[in-house]
């Protein structure tokens, strides 16, 4: 392949101004010299970029770490809760059994108020029952 200029060199292949004589080129060696550092150059410039990459892939890769632990535990908490929902649910009391439960607490209630006004005048009640007989 012939000698071509770099992407973003504006001169033509071993043109080169030296001074301000437009009309003088550079050595063929010199110029592929030249282009030859600018592609260490770039080379350099790639490598850091890399670095850099390689850097910020090392800790996304540490944070996918983590989050991972972390989705372990949850998803193993998530059991836990899971499993105690479940026993709570075997457990609590439906509206129907509270309802059953207010109406046995009310007659309780009412039966030993009933009782406690009755219990004084038993006594009285049952001489007059035998009296009456």
């Amino acid at each position: 392949m012939p000698d071509q200029p770099l992407a973003d060199s504006p001169e033509p292949p071993f043109a080169h101004p030296v001074g301000g004589d437009h009309n003088v080129s550079m050595h063929p060696l010199q110029n592929l010299s030249r282009r030859v550092g600018r592609l260490e150059h770039r080379a350099d410039q790639v490598d850091q970029r890399l670095e850099r990459i390689e850097g910020r892939l090392e800790r996304v890769e540490s944070r996918l770490e983590r989050v991972e632990d972390r989705l372990e535990r949850l998803e193993g908490e998530t059991h836990v809760l899971k499993a105690d929902v479940a026993v709570i649910k075997s457990n609590y009391a439906t509206k129907t059994d509270v309802a059953n439960a207010r109406s046995s607490i009310i007659l309780w209630i009412v039966s030993a108020i009933f009782l406690a006004q009755l219990l004084p005048t038993l006594p009285a009640v049952l001489r007059a029952l035998e009296a009456a007989r």
